[in-house]
């Protein structure tokens, strides 16, 4: 089950610190873009361009800005009382610790390589990046944290927190949590006050505080000190068939959730056969209406720009959160007449021929067996062999441990062969032509 709970941990994570390092990425290409001074009484200042610089930079504070972000990086420890902070959303990266001793307000990211400590009161969304532990001693409006180690709670949060932490979740005796929290990590261990529910999931969790709402958790192994701790439902999902509270909680439910190991069942394997079945006919179809022209096309871009193929499917699946959340970004600064029907084509797009790759991947190959080896024989024997190849195809996405891997290598192939096919010209007809 921990292995389940970090997977998962893992893809929330890679989004969020995508989102994050995309922001970067965005304030940068911005960062280059200046505002023009002109004179207001229309001279131009064309003669004196040194001049006109100093001018803008000494009296044109407003229109100073260089960057749609406050950002900043230092290499080594960052105080928030030694800056100045703008009324503009901000950055702060530092490869030491973070201090926040001066109260801070608005949207801020902090990206710290050791611990982030917070000293001082905070307003508005603050998200933070730890390599170490994350230590909130003062209060916090909103808060989103991920910390390698340990984040550490001792202090008062009055709205919503999302916390991902590697080892440890400690929710102090001083502290006090007015709304909800959502929790991710390896160990979570409640002292103090949640007004409202705790939601997530670890290995291990601790209720010695209290909390006002719901428990609703996955976890491997769960104490709670006493029956008054919990005064709304609570819900458990869980891989330990040990695991019982009843005697503290008779109305808790604990949902065990049992590993399928059982043999293939017959309605398995007839949807298995019934697929490579319909496959096998729209291979028979393609190929009889194209005359046999799709899939040679198809083959022989595919063997002439293999590194294409690659390069291009792993790059469009692998990039694809980034891509998504660029477009989303874009459109939220105006351009949604072009974004959204790029984003909708693009995800439709990358879904279907992930979900058709067995398709794609084996109509090819098929292509390839039926030219080089089913040739002669006869139509009822090429189509048993055609079937044979989108079964053996299945039949090894379905494997343990290594199935994972054939999926995915069939999603990647699949992307880059249609990249291939629509982008790349043939270099057979083009030899072809030159001879002629």
């Amino acid at each position: 089950m921990v292995e389940n709970i970090l997977k998962k941990n893992k893809d929330k994570i890679l989004i969020s610190v995508i989102l994050s390092l995309f922001i970067i990425v965005f304030n940068i290409l911005f960062s280059s873009v200046n505002a023009e001074n002109i004179d207001t009484n229309g001279d131009l200042q064309n003669n004196n361009e040194a001049t006109a610089i100093n001018i803008s930079e000494e009296n044109n504070n407003s229109s100073n800005i260089k960057s749609i972000f406050d950002t900043k990086a230092l290499n080594d420890m960052y105080k928030v009382s030694d800056d100045k902070f703008t009324y503009l959303p901000f950055i702060r990266y530092a490869t030491n610790r973070i201090l926040i001793d001066k109260e801070i307000s608005g949207l801020g990211t902090m990206f710290s390589g050791a611990t982030i400590e917070v000293n001082s009161p905070t307003k508005g969304l603050q998200v933070m990046f730890a390599n170490d532990t994350v230590r909130v001693n003062s209060n916090m409006e909103y808060g989103i944290i991920f910390a390698s180690n340990d984040v550490i709670i001792d202090s008062t949060i009055d709205k919503p927190l999302i916390v991902f932490a590697g080892k440890k979740v400690i929710i102090s005796e001083n502290a006090v949590l007015n709304d909800d929290i959502i929790c991710y990590s390896e160990n979570i261990e409640v002292n103090g006050k949640i007004k409202g529910s705790l939601l997530g999931a670890s290995a291990n969790t601790n209720i010695n505080g209290a909390i006002e709402k719901d428990l609703r958790i996955e976890t491997s192994n769960i104490e709670v000190k006493n029956d008054t701790s919990i005064n709304g439902n609570i819900y458990i999902q869980t891989y330990n068939d040990k695991i019982d509270i009843k005697d503290k909680y008779p109305n808790a439910i604990i949902n065990i959730i049992k590993s399928d190991k059982k043999a293939l069942s017959y309605g398995v394997i007839m949807n298995s056969i019934i697929s490579c079945l319909l496959f096998t006919l729209v291979y028979v179809i393609v190929n009889r209406k194209t005359k046999g022209k799709i899939y040679e096309v198809a083959t022989n871009k595919t063997k002439n720009n293999l590194l294409f193929v690659i390069l291009c499917g792993s790059i469009s699946l692998l990039a694809m959160p980034a891509i998504v959340l660029l477009l989303i970004l874009l459109s939220v600064f105006g351009l949604y007449a072009v974004t959204v029907p790029l984003l909708l084509i693009y995800v439709f797009g990358i879904l279907v021929i992930g979900l058709l790759s067995a398709l794609i991947v084996g109509s090819l190959i098929s292509n390839y067996m039926s030219k080089n080896y089913f040739k002669e024989k006869s139509a009822i024997l090429n189509t048993f062999g055609i079937f044979f190849v989108f079964m053996s195809l299945h039949i090894l996405s379905k494997l343990p441990y290594v199935g994972i891997y054939v999926t995915m290598s069939l999603v990647i192939f699949s992307i880059g062969i249609v990249f291939a096919y629509i982008f790349k010209r043939e270099k057979n007809n083009v030899k072809s032509e030159e001879k002629n």
